[in-house]
């Protein structure tokens, strides 16, 4: 039996994502200090859902010390950031 192209797959609180596919979470899990590779996700903003307020964005992650941010731009190029300190 081949090996699994998803090594981790964490549980998605808020559903899945639209920008991710499993294949890619599992390839940033990977990248992530030890420590965080068992961490279940849970979706904080969204810009569909939740506007394009910078304000409500600040909000719905002050209370998380790790997050990343997934973006992806109108030519489908998707990047993002990890941190690991409280948003301000």
């Amino acid at each position: 039996m081949a090996p699994s192209l998803i090594e981790h797959r964490p549980k998605k609180e808020g559903g899945r994502s639209y920008i991710m596919n499993d294949i890619m979470i599992s390839n940033l899990i990977a990248r992530f200090p030890l420590y965080l590779r068992q961490t279940n996700w849970k979706r904080l903003y969204r810009r569909n859902e939740d506007g394009c307020s910078l304000i409500t964005f600040f909000k719905s992650l002050k209370e998380y010390e790790t997050t990343i941010i997934v973006i992806k731009d109108t030519k489908g190029w998707v990047f993002g950031g990890f941190c690991t300190e409280p948003w301000k």
